[in-house]
């Protein structure tokens, strides 16, 4: 198999969040930090990639997405014919 080149716009860089956008409701929106390479992997389309900038921490970001209120929010908009959040 031979490997494909990817692109520093679409493959991950450490720090990067990854959020979930489609799965079961327990999952939709539970956040993750990439720490591998950079460029190694690109992302699928039911995931959403964030970049915090200089004036906002990446762990800080984590923690918001992983709080109640946005975990309620995601609840009470979802719409998908899964019964996720709103694509």
């Amino acid at each position: 198999m031979k490997r494909c080149q990817v692109s520093h716009h679409t493959g991950f860089k450490p720090e990067d969040i990854l959020i979930q956008r489609g799965n079961t409701i327990e999952y939709v929106g539970v956040p993750a930090i990439y720490t591998g390479q950079p460029s190694e992997f690109i992302y699928p389309d039911l995931m959403m990639r964030i970049r915090a900038n200089s004036r906002v921490k990446t762990k800080y970001l984590t923690t918001l997405f992983l709080g109640k209120i946005l975990a309620i929010t995601c609840e009470s908009v979802q719409q998908g014919r899964l019964g996720t959040c709103r694509r």
